[in-house]
């Protein structure tokens, strides 16, 4: 009668061990599915590839929000047609999965692209500073420049909070800052300019 008892206990343990295991492997597999890109800039005429991270060979159905600005082929192939934002689901299942893709025009994609490089090596650009090295470095037109500025998605309060940061770290050089005051007329000249 022990024997039987014990045997029982083991038996009930394993099953409950059993199905923890399997609900968690459930619950981390769906979790984990995600796409390669969230967000997407594209050039019109120019296509990248979607792909569902963990998605172990499920099927998965492709859509655009707008198709006139973006399509999607059943294997996830993103292609530009016309400059505008679209937003690209994968359903798998219940679970859907987005992308925001804006497309651009050839000269509005390089001059994003530019603007996004030069702030991300140098931080504390302020908009006026950044619109020089555009037009006067990069010889876009001011128009190009102009929509770079406004649509790099750049937050301008980072930027120059990252800037200050730098500063009182003693990671940047400081040569150009002579005394505390001055150093705080420029933070809240490049938060000024950063909210305009």
């Amino acid at each position: 009668m022990k024997l039987f008892k014990s045997i029982a206990i083991a038996l009930a343990m394993l099953m409950a061990i059993g199905t923890v295991s399997f609900n968690q492997v459930v619950e981390v597999d769906a979790a984990a599915m995600k796409l390669n890109y969230s967000k997407k800039d594209l050039q019109v005429k120019k296509s990248f590839t979607l792909k569902v991270k963990n998605a172990k060979k499920k099927k998965i159905k492709w859509s655009s929000s707008k198709k006139k600005v973006a399509k999607v082929s059943k294997k996830g192939k993103v292609t530009g047609l016309k400059a505008g934002k679209a937003t690209i689901t994968a359903k798998i299942g219940k679970k859907k999965l987005k992308c925001a893709v804006t497309v651009m025009t050839k000269a509005h994609y390089k001059a994003v692209k530019a603007a996004k490089n030069w702030v991300k090596n140098n931080k504390g650009l302020s908009r006026n500073q950044l619109m020089n090295l555009l037009v006067g470095v990069d010889k876009l037109s001011k128009a190009n420049a102009k929509y770079a500025i406004d649509h790099s998605g750049i937050n301008w309060n980072k930027n120059a909070a990252e800037f200050g940061e730098e500063l009182i770290n003693g990671s940047r050089n400081e040569d150009d800052y002579y005394n505390r005051d001055l150093l705080k007329e420029t933070l809240e000249n490049r938060l000024e300019k950063g909210s305009g």
